[in-house]
Formats: C-alpha cells, structure tokens, sequence
C-alpha cells in the first residue's frame, strides 16, 4: 500500500511538472493524426473535410511508457516446469498493475467533459474518449491542446466512426460467386489438419472479437464458452464454429467472445486478456490499407501481453471501386492477416489485396486459408465465403499447435515464423510472399517440421549496428530446398514523431538480414525491409550441403527495449510419429509424410512384488506375474552356519528377489 501511494504521488508530481512545462517554447508542440474515412461512396467527411454531425468520432492517447513506475520482469525464456499459464498470468498481472495505475492518474489530471464514453486500456499505455460528434469533440478542445504538450504523450489521434465500428463484414456479397462450393472436410484436409490430428486444443484460451456474441450454442459445450456483451450474432457464431466447437478445428479450447459492439474495443480487449487467452481471433476490420492507431495498440498488446493475433484480411470491395485493400487491424505488424482462396487452389477474387503504401515496410496479407463458399459445417446451413472465414481456420491451426507444443503460448515471435515459414505456395505463386497470396497457404502439418528447425532470441539495447544476432548450422539434403523466415516483434511505441499537421501514424523498427553461407562463402541475402524477413534456397547438387545461416541487424537498433526474434526453417524433414496398435507384439508408427513402420511394443514397467504392468508409447498395456530366472546370489560368511542367498531376477522387467 505505501509503495502504491508512494508511486502515485511521484506520478502526479512529474505530470503536473511537464504539464506546466507545455507552455513553454522548448517544447515541441505534437500534431493530431487525424483518421477520417475518405471514401466517397459513404457520407462521412462534409465540404471541409470534417466529420458530418450524424457520425461519432473518437480520440486516442497513446502515452509513452514512464520509468518512475515500476513494473517485474518475468523472463520467459527461463520457464521451469512447464508451468506456462502461470508464467502467462503474472506477466499480465504485473502489466495490468502497471498500466490500470498509470494511465488513471494520467487522465485524471486533465478535466475532459463532453464524452460519452471513457475507455481505458488496463495492458496498454492507450485511453480513448468516445463523442456523440465532432462538434462535442470540440468543446474538449483545451484539454486536447494541452495533451499535444506533454511530454508523456506519445501521439494523439482523431478518427470517425468508420474506424472503430468495423462494419465492413459483407461477407455475404460473395456468395457464389467463388468458382465452386468449398467443402469444409476438404478445406481441412487442404491444410493439413488429416485425422490422424491427436490435438483439439485442449488447454487453450481463444478470445473472439466480433460485432456480438454468439446466437446458438448447438455446436459447443456450454462449460467450454464465456461471453462479455449481450447482442446475438450469427456471424459470431459461423467463425467460432469453424475454430472450435464441437467439431471445429480445436473442439476442446476454451472459447472467450467478446462483442464491442456492446463495449469498447480496450474493454473487450481488458476482459479477453484478464481470462489469460493465448490467441485471438479478430474476423472483421476496416478496409482502409492503413496503418491505424488500432493497428499500433493491437501491435504493444501482442509484444507486450505475448498474445497471438490472428485477423481477417478483409474483401475487397469490388462494389465500391476498390482493387486493393487490407483491412486494419490486420495491418498491424506484430498481426496475421489472414486472406482467402477457393476449392481450385487460386486467390478467391474478394480477399485483400496489398497495394503497399508504405514501401514494402509492412508485408500484408501474411497468409491465406480455404474461404470461398465453405460448406458442409455442422448446423450451419449457409456457404460461407469472405476472409472472416479463412482467419478462423488459421486461428484453429495456432490453437493445436499451441496444445502441441505448450512454450508457443509464451512466444508469439515463435508462432509467427513457424506458420510463414511452414506454407505451401498455391499453384499459380512464384515468389515467396506476394501482395495476394502472402506467404502462401496455411499447412499444419508442415509447422512440425519448422518447429524442429526454430530458434528463438533477443536483440538487448546495447548491441552494436550491423551485429550478427543469430546463427544456426543445418544439412540440407540433395535436390532440397529450404524456406527461411527471421520475424522480430515490432515495439509500436518507438516510432518517431513528425511534426506534420498531415501526417499519418508513423512507425519504425530494427531491421535485419538472412545470409546463408557454404563455409566462408556467401550464397544468399535477404531483401525485405519488413519486421518479417524471408530467403528460400535450393540444393540442387547432387550431394548433401552444409549450411550457417546468420541473422545480422542491419543498420542500429530502434529503441531501448528488448526485441524478440524467432528464425524458423522449413524443409528439412524429421520423421514425427503417431502410433497405432495393431496386436499385442506390433504397432505402426506413421509419419504425416506418409513414411510408415511395424515396430515392436517397447514397454515402460510399473512393478509390484507379485506382477508387473507393462505400458507401450502406442497406448497398449498388459498386466502379468514376473517370470523369475536365477541369477548370482551372495553368501554371508559366518562361522557358525555360512549361507547362501538365491537371487532371482524378473526376465520381462527385471525386478529382483531373494525369495521365490
């Protein structure tokens, strides 16, 4: 308690200094980032470019991280036990701690009263008012200029409703007009997801963003679903069907739904990450192509709460004239943005397409998942077609490998190298990422592989410019080839400010370079000047060939935090198997490749003094009496009577005895 009063009385005393200190003339005065809608075929904006009265708009306060609080380090890469919750838990607890203290006595220094609505992020330094008009947003005005003056402030931002009710869900202006119907069984078979899965997500939190909650419950177990918000949503309950439920992709997870159509996006984002989710799931957005002030909160949830973000890319409009267009908060660079194909393996014609406005800085879409008219989902008697349909199955996809490999829940660095690096390249893909297809399509069964061959690290603040950062040897097999993806989480509060009254969000991030060497010899650089690096190399020798590859830091570090890295390589075949009885002397062990073989039960023995039970990796047990065999005893030599101790030794599991 005394440390907590103790804080807040630093707190108020450094804010009421630099608050004072925004009149004066050293202090350079910060601009609004204004995120209006600009598209002409919606009302939004009247003849001076400002919001019509009909239309909300919100004001957003990203505050730069103030060092007088203290906050406890939890290193994740130290986890012992496995205990990954746990560690999940006080890493959020202690942020939420900090955040809940900080951006309260924040706020309550200035006097804003003309809002409808307060929302403030308990895990994020973001607070956001939201106005009945423009107008009202301006009676606040005074508080607005002097929040353009304090040192703490980061950016601050004006945007219209457009970009905070995410209504551009029109998933149903697709229908049939993909090339055929897309069978769901086929569309997971097209991914990986065979029967011989032996996960379902058990274990795992999944958080659901959308405009409501669900409408029925027919495909879920009422024990596994919790809700924050009250409106009923079919479209909830189509994307959730397909990620988990009773037969989605992870049927065991444990499904958290939160609707902001009833509570604000931070709120909604409060609750899912207080409930410990380990991914989220996000089937709507905004088709602008914009890196937005959602795009960059989203970005520090995701570094800071180590939460996977998985987010539809968005449609393309066709019927509003536009070719191109990802929807944020899709955008974001620490997000998946997750586009569609049809049943014949080609780019469904209204999945987002990059059209780069920022110069190959952000790679968008990341990937694409089977979205044109889906079919053959239980109790869903509609085809679903649009990107809200292929995120979801990327989002099951993370879930299974999240069960399978429990150290991904901590890592989101490690989830997103894992997944670019294990996809497969539709039919009509040449490049490793384009603006249609990203890095291709999602595959499961590939990911095994690419966790195989995945390294994770950090880049502390004190490391040189152009410093080699990681290095990892491998053999690659003749007439093999190889995918390579570095990614390191973007700090989305390091970015620079400008003083343009015009200006956009800006961002910027260290960033690196693959190079793959034979011994000293240069093979290979990459090129992306993205967050997200990627090489693919083919041996094409006729023997096997021994690689390093080295991540380099190109250029200086941006910012004083500590990044995380994941390097992830694809294409190296280790054989994982699954086990199947066959009698009591064999089972078949199956590799996802298809390689199969009869191997004989090896059994771990749990021993009683009477019998043993016997248990194989397959799944058999048998219960038997031991089969004694003598062995060498020992005498006790005594001069009055000598004895001889018999010694017998069980010959199944070797359990001894002295006596028959």
């Amino acid at each position: 308690m005394i440390r907590k009063i103790l804080i807040m009385f630093i707190t108020f005393f450094i804010i009421f200094i630099f608050s004072q200190s925004g009149n004066s003339s050293t202090i350079n005065k910060k601009s609004i980032i204004y995120e209006f809608s600009n598209n002409s075929n919606f009302s939004y904006l009247n003849d001076d470019g400002l919001p019509n009265p009909k239309w909300k708009v919100y004001l957003t306060i990203e505050l730069k991280e103030n060092t007088l609080y203290s906050r406890e380090n939890t290193n994740l890469y130290n986890t012992k036990n496995g205990d990954y919750d746990q560690q999940l838990k006080l890493l959020r607890e202690s942020t939420k701690t900090y955040f809940q203290i900080y951006n309260n006595d924040f706020i309550n220094n200035y006097n804003f009263k003309f809002y409808e609505r307060k929302s403030i992020s308990f895990y994020a330094p973001y607070i956001q008012f939201e106005y009945s008009d423009y107008n009202n947003l301006m009676k606040d005005k005074s508080n607005i200029d002097d929040l353009l003056q304090n040192y703490l402030v980061s950016n601050v931002y004006i945007s219209d409703e457009y970009l905070y009710n995410y209504t551009t869900r029109n998933d149903f202006l697709y229908l049939n007009k993909s090339t055929s119907n897309y069978d769901f069984s086929k569309a997971l078979n097209d991914v990986g997801l065979s029967n011989m899965k032996q996960q379902t997500g058990e274990g795992i939190n999944i958080g659901i963003l959308e405009l409501g909650i669900l409408d029925d419950y027919t495909n879920f177990q009422i024990d596994k679903v919790q809700t924050y918000g009250y409106t009923k949503d079919a479209h909830t309950t189509q994307v959730m069907s397909i990620l988990g439920g009773k037969s989605g992709i992870a049927s065991n997870a444990n499904l958290f739904s939160a609707s902001y159509l009833d509570y604000s996006l931070y709120n909604c984002m409060n609750w899912l990450i207080s409930k410990n989710v380990h991914v989220i799931n996000m089937s709507a957005g905004v088709f602008n192509s914009k890196y937005t002030s959602t795009s960059s909160y989203i970005d520090y949830i995701v570094k800071t709460n180590k939460i996977s973000f998985i987010a539809a890319a968005g449609n393309r409009e066709k019927i509003l004239n536009a070719p191109f267009g990802i929807s944020s908060p899709s955008t974001g660079l620490n997000v998946f943005s997750i586009g569609s194909y049809d049943v014949n393996k080609s780019v469904s014609y209204f999945s987002g397409a990059w059209d780069d406005p920022y110069q190959g800085r952000i790679l968008k879409p990341t990937l694409v998942a089977p979205g044109g008219n889906l079919i053959g989902i239980d109790n869903i008697p509609d085809k679903l077609a649009g990107t809200s349909f292929s995120a979801p199955i990327v989002t099951g996809i993370v879930a299974l490998l999240m069960e399978r490999y429990n150290t991904l829940k901590l890592h989101p660095e490690m989830v997103m190298s894992i997944i670019t690096a294990s996809t497969k390249k539709l039919p009509t893909q040449t490049n490793t990422w384009d603006s249609d297809a990203g890095f291709g399509s999602v595959n499961y069964l590939n990911t095994f592989d690419a966790y195989e061959h995945t390294t994770m690290y950090q880049i502390n603040s004190n490391v040189l410019p152009d410093s080699l950062v990681q290095t990892t040897n491998l053999i690659v097999p003749a007439n093999n080839s190889i995918k390579i993806v570095n990614f390191a989480l973007y700090n989305s509060y390091t970015s620079n400010i400008a003083d343009d009254p015009n200006r956009e969000l800006p961002f910027e991030f260290s960033k690196y370079i693959i190079k793959i060497y034979n011994g000293t010899t240069l093979l290979s650089s990459s090129t992306s000047i993205s967050n997200i690096n990627f090489l693919e190399y083919t041996n094409y020798s006729s023997s096997e060939i021994n690689l390093t590859i080295k991540v380099f830091l190109s250029g200086s570090k941006i910012g004083n935090d500590i990044e995380y890295a994941s390097l992830s390589i694809s294409g190296i075949h280790t054989h994982s198997y699954e086990e199947k009885w066959i009698d009591n002397f064999y089972h078949l062990s199956s590799c996802w490749c298809g390689y199969q073989v009869q191997v004989q039960h090896m059994f771990e023995y749990t021993i009683y003094y009477d019998r043993h039970i016997g248990t194989c990796s397959c799944g058999y047990t048998f219960s038997g009496p031991h089969d004694f065999e003598q062995v060498i005893g020992f005498s006790i030599d005594n001069s009055e009577s000598p004895m001889w101790i018999p010694k017998f030794r069980c010959r199944v599991c070797g359990y001894i005895s002295y006596e028959l």
